[in-house]
């Protein structure tokens, strides 16, 4: 490989989705140096072996008369029984998609740590090893985080002071919401779009630059208020309420959109984080 992979640029592969600590197909084409075409046609060819090996599927289904493997979704549409499989093989492996720097969308795979193991045993070389070592680090300590948060909010949950606390913050919250709703907004949503995802797509995105400004980190389905301490809490309620005050402020300065808002209320809260 020509670029310099180091253990930073691994870790920030494996994210938190839907299904769990996840890395995506396209992710492991570019670390390992693969097309992602490839990629593509290990994860489909390790389905059919699930569905072979592991769920009872009928061998003589899942091949052609070539002997060379049909994809998941070919042996989906001619096996009538497969809901509980397909449903197994999400543990591995889930359908995605990505919207390339051209704006073309393009399909991919989600591998869960049983899904990477399974692709990754045939990536060999002396880089590959190394690489997969750093995957391995890193789902682990991903792992060990998610179970970490989880107790910490269970623990918090029990201690009256935290539920009080918590309450009073997601007041504020709710204010941040608000403002985002009323003013930020309406400077971007197209006509004919979804303002509800518009406004979803928002939050997410003043909720990310907040908790990295805090160094808030969270796995997923756990709530920054849920495992943070009680002045940790108010900090974060500190700088929601003052996000909620800017978006109000500068909504309505020259020339001003979405994409404009965010980023002037980003470096005020920089320098007021200081």
């Amino acid at each position: 490989m020509d670029d310099i992979i180091t253990k930073e640029d691994i870790q920030k592969t494996v994210r938190f989705t839907k299904s769990g600590l996840a890395v995506h197909s396209n992710d492991i084409a570019k670390i390992f140096g693969k097309s992602h075409d490839n990629v593509i046609r290990l994860v489909k060819s390790e389905i059919v072996k699930l569905l072979v090996d592991e769920h009872g599927i009928d061998e003589e289904m899942a091949y052609d008369k070539n002997g060379k493997e049909l994809n998941a979704s070919k042996i989906a549409s001619n096996y009538k029984n497969l809901t509980q499989h397909i449903c197994l093989v999400k543990k591995y492996f889930t359908n995605s998609s990505y919207i390339n720097s051209r704006g073309k969308e393009y399909i991919r795979f989600e591998l869960t740590r049983k899904g990477f193991d399974y692709v990754a045993l045939s990536f060999t070389g002396k880089k590959a090893r190394q690489y997969k070592r750093y995957y391995i680090d890193e789902f682990h300590n991903k792992e060990s985080t998610i179970k970490s948060n989880k107790e910490i909010a269970s623990k918090h949950k029990a201690i009256p002071f935290m539920v009080e606390l918590r309450e009073e913050g997601k007041k504020c919250r709710k204010e941040l919401m608000d403002s985002i709703q009323k003013f930020d907004v309406p400077l971007g949503v197209e006509v004919g779009k979804d303002e509800a995802e518009f406004l979803r797509l928002r939050i997410i995105n003043y909720t990310k630059m907040i908790n990295k400004l805090l160094n808030i980190k969270t796995s997923k389905g756990v709530v920054a208020r849920d495992i943070l301490e009680g002045r940790e809490l108010l900090r974060l309620e500190d700088v929601e309420l003052k996000a909620s005050r800017l978006i109000e402020k500068h909504h309505i300065d020259k020339d001003m959109d979405y994409k404009k808002l965010y980023q002037r209320v980003k470096v005020k809260l920089e320098e007021y984080c200081e």
